[in-house]
């Protein structure tokens, strides 16, 4: 990861922290109109953003936060209180307005599809266009495929009696124990090691429910891809989903699993070509 391919930039979140994120430049010296933000999944995946940012930055700029609790520079695991993700891509958002981009695509991987989510929650309009690959949008979902063995992928530990306990109480505004630590993954920054994420870190990456309105009332272009080997959702199931919640448009890459799909370039044609439609309508 070169300095040559991408610099590393820092936005200012809405408590005055520095946040980090890589700039993907399609031209050395300027920049494009638009710029697409791609948020990360459960773990930071540094080493599949980064082949994706390098493919992408060929139709236009490119950035990719590490959400705050991943980075290095703040606690790690955890997060100051639900919603700190909401305002802080909030004000990424805002800061990419004022570099001037016009057109500001919003892409999720995984469970980054979740955030943004979130978002069109409660604003519609926060962006030109949304991206959701290998999309995780909410763990209540039966589209998942179960992991073998004891339940818990290699590297991977959800302890899932807590989240319901913590969840419970939450629901009755007891949020006293948030922070405790609910999760293990494999921490992409020292690979000898891993990361335990707190329940409001969690929490805060998903909406509470998914409205069976919540698509049709979204009218900025959306698509929906997904390998035919995603080893992490079922295609088949989650399309099936997908046509009863919307008409926005869905597709399959041919033997393409959760990542590779971030290493395709059959991935940046399709948002190529999904691009150039919505810039020519």
């Amino acid at each position: 990861m070169g300095i040559e391919h991408f610099s590393r930039e820092q936005y200012t979140a809405h408590d005055k922290r520095s946040l980090p994120y890589r700039w993907y430049k399609k031209h050395q010296h300027k920049q494009t109109d638009s710029v697409w933000v791609v948020v990360h999944g459960i773990t930071a995946e540094m080493r599949a953003l980064h082949d994706f940012g390098m493919h992408l930055k060929e139709v236009g700029d490119v950035v990719v936060p590490t959400l705050r609790g991943y980075d290095l520079g703040h606690p790690r695991g955890d997060i100051p209180m639900v919603g700190t993700y909401d305002r802080d891509l909030e004000a990424l958002l805002n800061q990419l307005r004022q570099k001037g981009y016009s057109r500001v695509y919003w892409v999720g991987h995984s469970m980054g599809c979740a955030n943004l989510l979130r978002l069109l929650s409660y604003n519609r309009d926060f962006g030109d266009g949304y991206v959701f690959l290998s999309p995780f949008f909410h763990p209540s979902l039966q589209v998942y495929r179960r992991p073998e063995g004891n339940g818990q992928e290699e590297g991977y530990e959800l302890k899932m009696k807590k989240i319901f306990l913590l969840y419970f109480l939450n629901r009755f505004n007891i949020a006293r124990w948030s922070h405790e630590k609910v999760a293990t993954i494999p921490d992409e920054f020292d690979e000898a090691s891993t990361l335990s994420l707190s329940f409001r870190l969690l929490v805060s990456r998903f909406v509470p429910s998914i409205p069976k309105d919540f698509f049709s009332r979204i009218e900025k272009p959306i698509i929906a891809a997904i390998g035919s080997e995603d080893e992490v959702t079922d295609s088949s199931k989650l399309h099936k989903w997908w046509k009863k919640q919307t008409n926005h448009l869905y597709v399959e890459l041919p033997e393409e699993d959760h990542n590779s799909l971030l290493k395709s370039k059959k991935t940046v044609e399709l948002l190529e070509d999904w691009a150039m439609t919505m810039n020519n309508s």
